[in-house]
């Protein structure tokens, strides 16, 4: 309900006070209608992962180069909060079969965790690597920041719908409860 109500009342301001508001509601109402718009998308992409109409379009690529990518594209943010962003891959190049539309998603959502509750001035790392488990090799992805962590009586629920921490809301901006959610459905 946050965007919405942000956007009524920036339309509000502008209708009211248009030269004091337009350019800086104008704003406030395209960010919160695209946070409006993730969070219907995230809704629908559960319920067509519940409902088996999400399927898998794995193809074989170089995860190292669109992890190189997804992370540069989020530079600009960890810059303007004078975050340290580091990519450390345990190889230049790996090919694997994925789902990239749904590894993007997943990524992107833990990544931006990561920057969102990490302060400024901090630091956050993404390190990729190859573990090997009875003979087979698993690729893996770690994303690390030192922002203050999840209390230990909230780690049971991180991944539940709708599931927030209120007592963050004062110092980070909250999100839906639903990233973590759909993040754990598509993996």
């Amino acid at each position: 309900r946050t965007p919405l109500t942000i956007i009524l009342g920036m339309a509000t301001l502008v209708k009211e006070k248009p030269n004091e508001w337009l350019e800086a509601g104008i704003e406030k109402i395209r960010n919160n209608g695209h946070n409006l718009l993730d969070l219907v998308n995230q809704m629908l992409d559960i319920s067509k992962l519940e409902s088996g109409a999400m399927p898998l379009h794995i193809l074989q690529q170089d995860i190292i180069l669109q992890l190189r990518y997804l992370v540069e594209s989020v530079s600009s943010m960890a810059l303007s909060r004078n975050i340290q962003l580091r990519f450390q891959p345990g190889s230049d190049h790996f090919l694997m079969d994925y789902d990239a539309d749904k590894m993007v998603h997943v990524f992107t959502n833990l990544l931006s965790n990561a920057l969102k509750y990490t302060q400024d001035g901090g630091l956050v790392v993404v390190t990729t690597g190859l573990l090997s488990n009875n003979g087979s090799q698993m690729f893996f992805i770690k994303i690390t920041d030192n922002g203050p962590g999840i209390p230990v009586q909230h780690l049971p629920f991180i991944f539940d719908r709708f599931y927030r921490i209120e007592e963050d809301t004062a110092q980070f901006e909250n999100g839906s409860g639903l990233g973590l959610a759909l993040t754990k459905e598509l993996v």
